[in-house]
């Protein structure tokens, strides 16, 4: 009988907290003072401000990455950066004060304006400088600004830009709900050129332009993780998608987003006329989209809901779309719902639902229709209704993917697309993660035939938005993987193949684990050394 044997070695045992990443919260709004009622004090090197004299502040109107300015238009005026809303009379702030400030009149504004002069900002090495930059939009207005360039920083896998929507702002799943882009002059809303950028908790209607979309990935956009969007209405010019890209290199993945009323596709690859397009893959995992290939589209049968275009002068070398438990219904005219060829393949796609015969895989679903999921498509509720076809037919997906597009927790049996059926969620209470990290209590990983079985605890699960799992060949440069995971309480398990190189795997949340997974015979290959090495960030 084989034996497996397993050296265990703690590289780096932490139990205090190392500040190593710094996390930048920095709110986008609208300009003017949101808030300066009373007065407020705090110590020199102290984070924590308390207020006065009337004030009363709400977490819904201020809190993370807003600028408190004490004692403004004054020689002793000090800005600093909210961490949170702590109550009514109190917040905490990102940096300590260098100054008191005693009953001090103060205001409260919007760090930036404009997501553009964000990311010129804020961008350059993050990986040298050590940081992470997140901008947090605020629900102020409608957003009209487009052209939103992420490019020229430097980054991986810790060290990345992120935008995302204050926590009490975000959307409910429906339109008008949370934070809206409607732009008003021509351009893509969002031009992603940079690598392990991170896009959630946004909508975006009406694009305008020719050849204009929602999210336009470019070269240089790898590992990107696009989740929670709303994209729906690109209805001004016949080539319009939610996402797209026409690029070498491109990496992303799209997860628990709603797509709908789009006249071309609403997540696109595509090689650029006469030409190849070279290993870029999409992984798309519990999406709905929903009324795709309108106008002039529909009666040129190379588009569809979410897939490749294979009109005959585009050609694709390793390219992928891989999917599980999208719900794509009504590819106008001749369009298929899932349209693949021109040497695209969606490799090992499944648990799909498709209104005609394209969804592939043995567990999905075809001939479905609009009637058989959602509560009402023609008013744009795009919730299950009860007896979905897509109810309880999807599979069970790592924690990245577990909760919907309202923050409902899957059940043990998901649903397909982006609702899961009869849970509403709530949003959660966030606080700052940079003065909250996360502790891992135990981790430990063995291996089963051709896979890594990873198993870890934390301290506090209730402060978990989701885990990531992250795969290296150096232990430097991480990825996210696609992998099987569960959870029970604080304890974890990820289950993802080996294929007998050195691997190195990291569980990344706010803080993060790491295992180094390497062969200690190269001519025993059951015989494995597994380094583990812990940082809290």
């Amino acid at each position: 009988m084989k034996r497996t044997t397993f050296i265990l070695l703690f590289a780096l045992a932490i139990t205090g907290c190392l500040h190593a990443t710094t996390i930048n919260y920095r709110s986008i709004g609208t300009s003017g003072i949101k808030y300066n009622t009373g007065n407020a004090t705090v110590s020199a090197s102290s984070t924590v401000v308390s207020f006065a004299g009337g004030a009363s502040l709400s977490a819904n109107t201020v809190g993370t990455g807003d600028s408190i300015i004490f004692d403004p238009g004054t020689g002793s005026e000090e800005s600093r950066i909210i961490c949170t809303v702590n109550g009514t009379n109190s917040i905490t702030l990102l940096n300590a004060a260098s100054s008191a400030h005693t009953n001090a009149p103060y205001e409260i504004r919007r760090a930036f304006t404009s997501l553009v002069t964000w990311e010129g900002a804020r961008q350059g090495n993050l990986v040298t400088g050590n940081r992470v930059e997140i901008a947090l939009l605020y629900n102020d207005a409608v957003y009209t600004e487009n052209n939103i360039v992420i490019d020229g920083s430097t980054t991986d896998a810790d060290h990345y830009m992120k935008i995302t929507t204050y926590w009490p702002h975000r959307h409910t799943g429906s339109a008008g709900t949370g934070v809206v882009f409607n732009p008003t002059t021509n351009g893509h809303i969002f031009d992603i050129r940079d690598a392990y950028f991170e896009l959630s908790w946004v909508e975006g209607t009406d694009v305008e332009g020719y050849s204009s979309e929602m999210c336009r990935l470019n070269s240089g956009a790898r590992f990107v993780n696009i989740h929670h969007i709303i994209c729906h209405d690109l209805t001004t010019d016949n080539d319009q998608d939610g996402v797209f890209t026409d690029d070498d290199n491109v990496i992303a993945t799209i997860s628990n987003s709603l797509f709908y009323n789009i006249n071309r596709t609403g997540i696109h690859m595509q090689s650029t006329s006469s030409s190849t397009t070279s290993n870029s893959t999409f992984y798309v995992n519990n999406v709905t989209v929903y009324n795709t290939c309108n106008g002039t589209v529909s009666s040129n049968p190379v588009y569809g809901c979410v897939g490749f275009d294979i009109n005959g002068n585009r050609n694709y070398s390793n390219c992928f779309i891989i999917m599980n438990n999208v719900l794509a219904i009504g590819a106008a005219g001749a369009n298929q719902d899932f349209p693949v060829g021109r040497g695209g393949a969606f490799g090992a796609s499944d648990y799909l639902v498709s209104s005609d015969n394209s969804a592939v895989g043995s567990n999905s679903i075809t001939n479905s229709t609009a009637a058989n999921n959602f509560v009402n498509a023609a008013s744009n509720n795009f919730n299950l209704r009860a007896g979905a076809d897509a109810i309880d037919a999807g599979v069970v997906l790592g924690s990245d993917f577990t909760y919907d597009m309202q923050r409902g927790a899957r059940s043990t049996n998901w649903d397909i697309g982006m609702d899961e059926f009869g849970n509403s969620g709530s949003q959660p209470s966030h606080s700052c993660d940079i003065l909250l990290p996360l502790s891992f209590l135990q981790a430990s990983a063995k291996f089963e035939e051709t896979h890594v079985i990873l198993e870890w605890s934390v301290d506090d699960k209730e402060r978990i938005e989701h885990i990531k799992i992250l795969e290296s060949q150096d232990g430097v440069q991480f990825h996210k993987v696609n992998c099987e995971s569960s959870s029970s309480g604080q304890h974890y398990t990820a289950r993802l193949p080996y294929d007998w190189d050195v691997k190195y795997y990291r569980a990344r949340r706010e803080g993060f684990y790491t295992w180094s997974v390497s062969p200690s015979n190269p001519r025993r290959k059951l015989s494995k050394t597994i380094h583990h090495s812990q940082a809290v960030v």
